[in-house]
């Protein structure tokens, strides 16, 4: 098969993660995986050398021009399907689509990408031949919020991780790195720095704890920005050098093999492609409640999973976890085996292998 991604989100994030993991994985099965990115994003400047790349803006609402353009490379390239997220990408590479007489597909992050207006209907029923989301959560409510469309022409696809064993000299030098002291207890968090992330909750839980318990530091990996505001709380709250700022990595499971306690506390979300990360190395995890997320995290089994927008319900829940140390041992264990058994990379590409040959041939 010969797929074209297209992005033109500025920053990285989760779909991003995705593309660049699915195209890298389908590669290594034989397939051409092609992706076109804005210029100025973070994936174009940061994405594995590995990528067919290829830079390019979208432009405005119904450039014929990029549709025309898109319709051209789809044809020297052989492209059999196009994978799309939002609406602009939708357009453009919808019309190429039809041109070229080839299907796209939609991949739904979220089921707020879907909009009532007449013009997002028009848009999905002219352009977009099968949707597939990373959540039965987003499926139930997206097919719930837009009842117009065909639930049989919409599948689930979880991400999939490799469990990962990463060396202990690695996570040692790492630690070092972020000025991160032998005996301190890392907790920490991978996210884009936007306000529905919940951060600055977490900053709170934290402070609620970081006078009595010393040896607690807080990592914050992540661009956004909410950096600035975040970074008022922390000194309003007058934890100075307690948090770390640790800015973007290209290792995010290196990272999440640092922290002791991983956390995500956002507010509206599926399942966020760090919650992957963090059990693939065996993370013991610390989640809000909300959306797809119970689908992958079995509370006080695989995980934690506790009430959003509630510093102090997610502060007893860090405490309890710091002082027991079996129950981390018995959780990171489990997270292990989750994504041992039920959310592999393999899987994941397997069903993906499975859908996208369902979409070019029907």
């Amino acid at each position: 098969m010969n797929i074209l991604y297209i992005s033109s989100k500025k920053s990285w994030g989760g779909v991003i993660t995705w593309m660049q993991k699915t195209a890298l994985a389908l590669e290594n099965r034989g397939h051409q995986v092609f992706i076109i990115s804005h210029p100025q994003s973070e994936f174009t400047k940061k994405s594995d050398k590995r990528l067919n790349l290829i830079s390019r803006k979208l432009g405005f609402m119904y450039n014929l021009f990029t549709s025309f353009w898109l319709a051209k490379f789809i044809k020297k390239n052989g492209i059999d399907l196009i994978v799309a997220n939002i609406e602009k990408e939708i357009v453009a590479g919808g019309l190429a689509a039809r041109i070229c007489k080839i299907p796209l597909l939609r991949r739904v992050g979220n089921q707020g990408d879907f909009k009532k207006a007449l013009k997002y209907r028009l848009h999905h029923n002219l352009f977009v031949d099968y949707t597939m989301t990373i959540s039965e959560f987003t499926k139930k409510e997206s097919l719930k919020k837009v009842n117009w469309m065909d639930s049989d022409k919409f599948s689930v696809i979880y991400h999939g991780r490799n469990t990962k064993k990463i060396a202990q000299s690695k996570i040692a030098d790492e630690r070092v790195k972020l000025g991160i002291a032998k005996d301190d207890f890392v907790l920490g968090i991978t996210s884009r720095l936007d306000k529905e992330k919940g951060i600055a909750d977490v900053i709170k839980a934290f402070g609620l704890l970081s006078s009595s318990y010393r040896e607690m530091v807080l990592v914050i990996t992540g661009v956004g920005e909410e950096l600035s505001s975040l970074k008022k709380i922390v000194q309003n709250l007058r934890l100075g050098e307690k948090v770390i700022f640790a800015g973007f990595t290209s290792n995010p499971l290196l990272r999440a093999a640092v922290y002791d306690i991983a956390l995500t506390y956002t507010y509206n979300e599926a399942i966020p492609n760090t919650l992957f990360e963090y059990l693939s190395v065996g993370c013991v995890t610390i989640s809000s409640r909300i959306g797809g997320i119970p689908e992958l995290i079995e509370d006080e089994v695989n995980g934690i999973l506790v009430e959003e927008k509630n510093p102090e319900k997610l502060a007893e829940k860090i405490l309890c976890l710091f002082k027991n140390e079996n129950i981390r041992k018995e959780i990171s264990k489990a997270a292990l085996y989750t994504i041992e058994k039920k959310f592999s990379e393999e899987m994941m590409i397997d069903n993906l292998e499975i859908l996208y040959k369902k979409v070019i041939s029907g």
